[in-house]
Order: structure tokens, then C-alpha cells, then sequence
């Protein structure tokens, strides 16, 4: 059973000065604080300048549509016309499949034709892993912070051999993965704080719906905080850090590269 929350928060605390004690740590930390305001300063960039390609090429396809000479509806239908998807508000954050799907779609009459003009298929193979926003840094870049973090939460107590100077002095094992929970916990949600920041600002100056924002966040702080459970339970099974941090590599390899581009190639087999 667990003891007492003071107990608990104890253990969150002297977690909490060892991290900040660790420049390693300090400087990830920084390095990813950067890299989640720059990516949604591009963001914010990118989507401004799409917006304004597709507002100039709408109204020019507008305008030619409207130029047609006088003649019969169903000629006109069939003349066709180029229409250009907007991008969703939460776009400097997340691209969503946009990139891939593309968002130029011509319209005729009796036809049904699939957006064209992805920019996957005109870009790099680099587009394929992912773009620099504050999505892809979220989802792939900030796990491995938190793994880097906590794999030696437990394990590297006891490699030193003070779990058990720790369990004479009254501290149970339950109170100890607790208070790991806590402090990592902690710290995924310090490292969602820029994104936490960059979407509250979106909100207020209104290029994103509050709804929508918050809901994004609180998914991200689980996903964030399941990474953390994840890192602390397998260091306190692990008998050494090291074989943690293997586990917890490979872990993060299939969950967050393997698989999503396996399926995804999986499913471009698949017939439409």
C-alpha cells in the first residue's frame, strides 16, 4: 500500500532537484522548448502564406470560370472549374493528412475526381517522415525526452544500491514508483507547457477555436503522461538502467516509427 502523500511528494521533490541539477536534462529540455515556439512560429507562417496561394489561385479560377461566353448550363458544368480547400484553423499546429492528400480538387459535371497537387509528391522523402510543427515534435520527439528522463528512475537506484538504504528507513516500493510518477509526470507536463502556451495564444487572437485547442492539449498531455508511466514501471522491472533504456528505445521505434509507416504503406496497397 502506499504511504503517506507527504512521503510521496518527498521522493517527487528530490526527483524534481536531481533533473534540474542535471544540465543533460536542462538542455533537452531547452532544445525541445525551441523547437515546439519555432516549429509553431513556422506554423503560423506556412498556413498564412498557403492561405493567400490558395485565396489568389481561387480567385483567378473564379474569375475564368465567370469569363466563359454566353452558352448552355450543361456546357459550362462540363467546362469545369478548380476549387481550393481551406485549411483547417489548427493547421500551424498540426497538417493533419493535408500534405499527403493534397488540396486542389477540379470540378466537372458527371465526374467525381480525388484532390490533387500533394505536396508529398512534389517534395523530399523527408516530408514522408514529418514536418517540423508542434504536432510532429510532440508525438515523436518529445517521448524520447521523457524516456531519457525517467529510464533510470528506479533502476538506477538500484544499481546504486540505495533502494534498499531507502526501505530501512521506512520507504516502501509503492511510495518510491509513486513518487516517480509524480516527478516525471511533472515533467511531461513541463515539457507540454510551450505547446500549452503557442495554442493558448492561437485561442486568444482567435486563428484557433478554444474547443478544439484544449481537447488537442489534454490528449497530448495523456499521451505525454502515458510515456511517463511507461518509462517508470519499466525501470523499476528492469534490473539495470541501461537495459531500460534499450527497452524503452525499441519500444519508442515501433510505437511511433514502425508502425505509422507500415500501416500507412499497408493501406495505400488496399483498393480504393
Amino acid at each position: 500500500m502506499s504511504g503517506p502523500p507527504s512521503l510521496v511528494g518527498r521522493v517527487a521533490r528530490e526527483e524534481w532537484r536531481a533533473l534540474a541539477r542535471n544540465r543533460v536534462a536542462v538542455v533537452a529540455g531547452l532544445i525541445l522548448a525551441v523547437l515546439l515556439a519555432g516549429s509553431a512560429l513556422l506554423g503560423v507562417e506556412q498556413r498564412n502564406a498557403i492561405e493567400a496561394t490558395r485565396e489568389r489561385h481561387q480567385a483567378s479560377s473564379d474569375r475564368q470560370f465567370d469569363a466563359q461566353p454566353d452558352r448552355h448550363p450543361h456546357r459550362m458544368v462540363h467546362y469545369g472549374q478548380f476549387v481550393f480547400r481551406p485549411l483547417s484553423t489548427l493547421a500551424f499546429f498540426d497538417r493533419g493528412v493535408d500534405s499527403f492528400t493534397g488540396q486542389t480538387v477540379f470540378l466537372e459535371g458527371h465526374r467525381q475526381n480525388s484532390a490533387n497537387f500533394s505536396e508529398a509528391r512534389q517534395s523530399s522523402l523527408l516530408l514522408r517522415f514529418g514536418e517540423l510543427t508542434p504536432a510532429f515534435v510532440l508525438q515523436t520527439l518529445a517521448p524520447l525526452l521523457v524516456i531519457f528522463l525517467a529510464y533510470g528512475a528506479v533502476a538506477s537506484e538500484r544499481e546504486r544500491g540505495t533502494l534498499r538504504l531507502l526501505a530501512a528507513q521506512g520507504l516502501g516500493a509503492g511510495d518510491m514508483v509513486a513518487g516517480k510518477l509524480l516527478a516525471y509526470g511533472g515533467a511531461a507536463g513541463l515539457i507540454l507547457a510551450p505547446a500549452a502556451l503557442a495554442l493558448l495564444i492561437a485561442a486568444l487572437l482567435g486563428w484557433a477555436p478554444p474547443g478544439p485547442a484544449v481537447l488537442l492539449l489534454v490528449i497530448y498531455g495523456l499521451y505525454l503522461a502515458i510515456w511517463a508511466v511507461m518509462a517508470v514501471l519499466v525501470s523499476a522491472l528492469a534490473r539495470r538502467s541501461r537495459d531500460a533504456l534499450i527497452l524503452l528505445v525499441s519500444i519508442w521505434m515501433v510505437l511511433v516509427v514502425l508502425i505509422p509507416r507500415t500501416l500507412s504503406e499497408a493501406a495505400a496497397r488496399l483498393p480504393a
